[in-house]
This record gives structure tokens, C-alpha cells and sequence, in this order.
């Protein structure tokens, strides 16, 4: 998903472009930028780019699991980073057993400091059971979604996201999942790199969006709660 994303889109592109994995199809799904965004994106032909209006950021995620053809799907920020070589690791997991729906990799949260361009880690986080599927940490904790990585046959299951949360769609899909018994592993290591600056609507430091995210997670606690 995209939007507005001049300043930091080329860099998450070059991390894909940085897996010297044979297979990738990246498609993004702009929202309709007015910035310098898709003249950046121009530059990578390989890219499959659609621009068009959309109802935020889940419907483009969920747009983007439609068109995709391949069997395994993540997701990255326009913001954020892949680590060199992540994606032949995620896939080669999946190849060792057919069985397997998901691959989950610890994340981590950097920021750019502002003279020197140097990065400096805010933190890094792993995950505390094998299968990277602890309800504790979905409810309460960060669940770092783009660390993990689906069998398209996930979203047959389990569907895509719900476009009722505008910020939280990505821990009820995941807690649908945890419910499900799909088979999940984590593997050990930090493979996914959030960048948290000023602009983001999840990782910034004023928290300013914090109000907005604890009233999406009243409902989905309510509707959980009684599901259980």
C-alpha cells in the first residue's frame, strides 16, 4: 500500500530489489499519490504499479492479495525495509513443509537520526511461542504484522481485512488466524525493519494516533470476548 510516499518509497523498493531472489512479483497499490511518489516509482520497471482511489490502506492490501499470483504473500511499508537475503530464508521454510501457512520473523524499529543520516534502533522484538502466535501479544503487545509472511491460501480461510478498522485491521485478521490452528513457525532472526519518524501513522513518537487505535481495539476485544 501506498500514498504521498516520495521521500522513503525508493529505499523500500531497493530492499526488495536486494533479496537476489528469482521470483518476486511487487505490486503496489497507490492511492492516488500527489506527491513525487510515482515518478519514483517509475524508475523500477519490474515494479507493477496501479494508482487509483481506494478506502485506505487495508483495501489496498487486500486489492494487492487479489492480483497477486504467487503462493506466498507479505506485505511492506512504503516506509520500511526488508532485510538482504530475508525472502530466500521465508521461502526456502515454506518449501521444507507443505503443511506450513505462515513464517513469522522478529522485527525491528529504527529511526534516522536527523544531521548525521546515521540509523539508530529504538528496539528489536522477537516472539515469546514457537508458532509466533501468542493471544497475549495480539491483544496487547505489537504484533509486528509485516514480519510475517502467508500462503495465499491463508486468505481463503480466514479472509482479508476487515475495512471497518481503519488503523487496527491487522490484529483481528491475525488473532482469526491464531484462533484457526493454521500452522505457523517463527524463524531466528530480525528480518523486518520498521521505520518509526514523524509522518507514520503507526511508529510515530508523539503518538498521535494512539486515541484512534485504542477505540478500535474496544470492539474487537467485544467481539472476540464473545466469540470465545
Amino acid at each position: 500500500p501506498c500514498l504521498n510516499a516520495e521521500r522513503y518509497v525508493a529505499e523500500a523498493v531497493e530492499s526488495v530489489r536486494a533479496q537476489h531472489y528469482p521470483d518476486i512479483e511487487h505490486i503496489v497499490l497507490d492511492g492516488g499519490s500527489r506527491d513525487g511518489t510515482l515518478a519514483r516509482l517509475a524508475r523500477f520497471p519490474e515494479l507493477r504499479v496501479i494508482s487509483e482511489a481506494d478506502n485506505g490502506s487495508h483495501d489496498a492490501m487486500n486489492k494487492g492479495v487479489r492480483l497477486a499470483s504467487g503462493e506466498i504473500i507479505g506485505f511492506l511499508n512504503t516506509d520500511d525495509l526488508y532485510a538482504e537475503g530475508l525472502l530466500a530464508q521465508v521461502a526456502d521454510a515454506f518449501a521444507q513443509d507443505p503443511d506450513l501457512d505462515v513464517v513469522t520473523v522478529g522485527t525491528v524499529v529504527f529511526e534516522d537520526e536527523e544531521t548525521s543520516g546515521a540509523r539508530r534502533v529504538l528496539v528489536a522484538r522477537d516472539h515469546r511461542v514457537d508458532n509466533g502466535f501468542w493471544l497475549a501479544e495480539l491483544a496487547f503487545g505489537a504484533p509486528g504484522f509485516n514480519g510475517r509472511f502467508f500462503r495465499s491460501r491463508v486468505f481463503e480461510k480466514i479472509g482479508g481485512f476487515d475495512l471497518a478498522y481503519d488503523f487496527a485491521a491487522d490484529r483481528p485478521f491475525l488473532t482469526r488466524i491464531a484462533l484457526s490452528g493454521i500452522k505457523a513457525i517463527t524463524l531466528p532472526l530480525f528480518g523486518y525493519f520498521f521505520r518509526s519518524h514523524p509522518g507514520s501513522r503507526t511508529l510515530d513518537a508523539t503518538r498521535r494516533h494512539a486515541e484512534a487505535f485504542a477505540k478500535e481495539h474496544i470492539p474487537q476485544a467485544a467481539r472476540f470476548t464473545q466469540a470465545a
